[in-house]
């Protein structure tokens, strides 16, 4: 299987390159990325393409990640890191407080639609990924400056979210990618009803990804 894999030097993106690199049923894997990623470096199935404008996909880029069958996108950045016209460049209903979330709204609105507005895009399976925190779980292989959550987390944050009454609102590093990876791996049918299951199983949020994960039960 040919998968395509953005994000890869952040802390969820390095958690799913490490499960890639080591699942036997993903023999491609194409990198993009702005930067080199170290941890690629030696293994015959990924190919890391620099790509440092993802506004912009030009033929040569295109013509590397034919054949492929899945993609799991996993860049992106906190919006205290940037100005608001950078961040920018979501609640599907955009009426939510924070930008980060008015942001993902739209793109998952957009994403969504995205099958129906040609039949070049027909095939396309979408899935849209709610995870609460993100529980680094004391192995940070990203290649960026840490944010201030990962600077005080593992000290102050994370101690409290995985206590008994808030470990719902965390996942970890490792049982995300593992999600992520077998959704990818799936059949791109619409996950089944559940809690946290929502937009005709198209939307997960973050008890539907533990629960897929093995955390905890329905």
């Amino acid at each position: 299987m040919h998968l395509i894999l953005t994000g890869a030097t952040g802390t969820a993106g390095s958690a799913v390159l490490k499960h890639c690199l080591a699942d036997p049923a993903i023999t491609r894997l194409s990198i993009l990325s702005r930067r080199p990623i170290p941890q690629a470096d030696g293994h015959s199935k990924a190919n890391v393409i620099i790509h440092p404008d993802f506004t912009s996909y030009p033929r040569e880029l295109l013509s590397q990640l034919e054949g492929a069958k899945a993609c799991i996108w996993a860049l992106g950045i906190s919006q205290t890191q940037v100005k608001k016209d950078e961040y920018v460049k979501a609640d599907q209903t955009e009426k939510a407080m924070s930008l980060f979330a008015k942001v993902k709204g739209r793109t998952e609105k957009t994403l969504l639609a995205l099958p129906q507005q040609s039949t070049d895009l027909s095939s396309l399976r979408i899935y849209n990924i709610r995870p609460g925190a993100i529980d680094p779980e004391g192995e940070i292989l990203k290649t960026t400056p840490p944010s201030a959550l990962e600077r005080y987390g593992g000290m102050i944050i994370f101690p409290l979210l995985r206590t008994r009454m808030m470990k719902s609102f965390v996942i970890g590093t490792n049982p995300l990618a593992k999600t992520l990876i077998q959704i990818a791996k799936g059949d791109g049918e619409p996950i089944p009803a559940g809690k946290g299951v929502e937009y005709d199983g198209r939307v997960l949020r973050n008890t539907a990804l533990r629960r897929m994960a093995g955390l905890d039960k329905d």
